[in-house]
């Protein structure tokens, strides 16, 4: 494994640090040592990671690999809500809106 992607978190102080097999690992100093506040394993590789302006959301984009069709509109971008996050889907990328 290599680390591929690392974002800062500055208003949390928070760091998102991706892997090549897709793993996200949320670090936190908390008491002058950095600990794992939420590991994230959706075995997929990261293509992006952005924290949102006020640091409170990750957008997430995954590499998709569709191994039967999805029926998915003309439309550019499809975008599919859930009780936890929200997703977009574009051609072969996932984007995920995530709350922490």
């Amino acid at each position: 494994m290599r680390v591929t992607l690392v974002k800062w978190n500055e208003p949390y102080q928070k760091l998102a640090t991706c892997d090549s097999s897709g793993i996200i690992f949320v670090w936190i100093k908390h008491e002058s040592r950095w600990s794992i506040e939420l590991i994230n394993d959706r075995n997929t590789p990261v293509t992006h990671f952005s924290w949102s302006h006020d640091g409170r959301m990750a957008l997430i984009c995954y590499q998709v690999i569709f191994k039967t069709p999805l029926p998915i509109s003309s439309v550019p971008l499809t975008y599919i809500a859930t009780e936890k996050f929200d997703i977009f889907i574009r051609e072969k990328e996932a984007f995920i809106s995530y709350e922490f």
